[in-house]
């Protein structure tokens, strides 16, 4: 008996939509822009998927095939060759994938949040390269162009505590810079404060004015102040998706391990994600071939928990895919490792033909001429392409055939469906 379709569709439009809504309870206006606008986009193309295209299916029929020129199964026999190699060789698979994910994700541990560096805006070119350039060759310090902004009703306590401090390069008090009590003096560092030692010595002015009751602002500070409400909160958003993600994938999947695998392997996927993203414009790895311009020095502030938010979601998307196509296999009859081949036959054409157009879409992005979205567009490309192949390609396949049926245990009290097959069951014996 052919078993129970369960709305998987749905399923992956919702876990796309959950990552992105997330963003609505960051505390940064243009973020939350982003999470609404992602949450609308799939709920609303699932809402089509579920009305509109069954109703022009069943109107226009067959039509829509024009011109169809292929006949026979759905299946691709390079992908089947290569799911019937990874399950023959499914530890060997995982550890190599893993292994490979591992090495790719280390350069993250070495993310710093800040601005593109000067160098790097000024390899850019035109005008305004050219006036940081002029900036830099000036001697007067490379933060000068992103000076810590101080604003006081004591501005003369203000210039005698930094000035002689070794670590501030210039400051600037003029005195047509008033309004009502409130002083503005302008202090910079020697480095830019994209890196280490200049965002150290704008903090280090930041204290010393705040000590004098002084308001700090400034790239430098605004960016600190973006990380500590941003990423000293993210924790719990995190979590919310996690949770709300793997209690929509065990009961459409109707088991505890496949959630749990998927969520263990798109942490795995987004941090090579960032490590190939460090590596390439943090340390400047291929950053003047592929863009003929300077490493950032600095990964944008905005930038991990965008990347987060979209390869999430489109991650989850990918492995509902493969693992809603060995669920129904599995429920047909069929083994752990006959339902992963043929999950993995199914889907390997899709899932890498829309991470191709995804892929091209990003590189497309990666043209604009703005280092920020240059390196957003870098992080998804390259994601996408790591999920789609190495991830959902070998080794989520890997894993399942390794677990074998330990993969469709549920407790106990779990509700049975009453359209499930008899290898809906609870047995952990494995499958080879």
């Amino acid at each position: 008996m052919t078993a129970y379709r369960r709305p998987f569709g749905a399923v992956s439009g919702v876990t796309v939509a959950v990552s992105l809504a997330a963003l609505i309870a960051l505390p940064v206006p243009f973020l939350r822009s982003i999470g609404f606008t992602g949450l609308l986009i799939p709920l609303v193309s699932v809402v089509v998927a579920l009305t509109l295209l069954p109703a022009l299916l069943l109107t226009v029929g067959h039509k829509l095939e024009w011109p169809h020129r292929r006949s026979g199964s759905a299946e691709s026999r390079l992908w089947r060759r290569i799911g019937g190699f990874v399950v023959a060789h499914r530890w060997s698979s995982a550890v190599v994938a893993l292994a490979i994910l591992v090495v790719l994700a280390i350069p993250a541990f070495s993310m710093r949040l800040a601005d593109p560096t000067n160098s790097s805006l000024a390899s850019t070119g035109g005008p305004a390269g050219a006036a940081i350039e002029r900036v830099e060759s000036a001697g007067l310090g490379d933060g000068l162009t992103k000076p810590v902004e101080i604003v006081t009703d004591r501005p003369g306590e203000v210039v005698a505590a930094l000035r002689g401090d070794d670590q501030v390069a210039g400051l600037t008090a003029p005195d047509t810079w008033v309004s009502g009590t409130n002083h503005v003096v302008d202090a910079w560092t020697h480095d830019d404060v994209s890196t280490g030692s200049g965002s150290d010595a704008a903090a280090h002015i930041r204290s010393v004015a705040e000590g004098l009751g002084a308001d700090v602002g400034g790239l430098a500070a605004q960016n600190s102040d973006f990380i500590d409400a941003v990423y000293g909160n993210v924790w719990w958003v995190v979590l919310l998706i996690i949770v709300v993600t793997f209690i929509l994938l065990a009961i459409a999947l109707r088991s505890i391990v496949l959630p749990l695998k998927a969520l263990l392997l798109n942490i795995f996927s987004i941090a090579a994600a960032y490590g190939v993203m460090v590596w390439i414009w943090q340390d400047g790895h291929g950053t003047e071939l592929l863009f003929n311009q300077q490493a950032s020095g600095a990964i944008t502030v905005w930038i991990p928990i965008a990347v987060f938010a979209f390869l999430f979601g489109l991650s989850m998307d990918y492995e509902v895919f493969l693992l809603s196509r060995i669920r129904e296999a599995h429920d047909e009859g069929a083994s752990t490792d006959d339902a992963t081949v043929t999950g993995v036959a199914r889907t390997g054409r899709l899932v890498t033909s829309a991470a191709l157009i995804l892929f091209l879409a990003f590189i497309s992005l990666s043209q604009v001429p703005a280092t920020d979205v240059k390196i957003l567009a870098t992080g998804l490309a390259l994601g996408i392409i790591l999920d789609a192949t190495l991830v959902r390609g070998v080794l989520a396949p890997a894993l399942v055939a390794a677990l074998g049926d330990v993969n469709w245990w549920v407790p106990t009290w779990w509700p049975k469906s009453k359209n499930s097959s008899h290898h809906d069951s609870q047995s952990t014996t494995p499958s080879r």
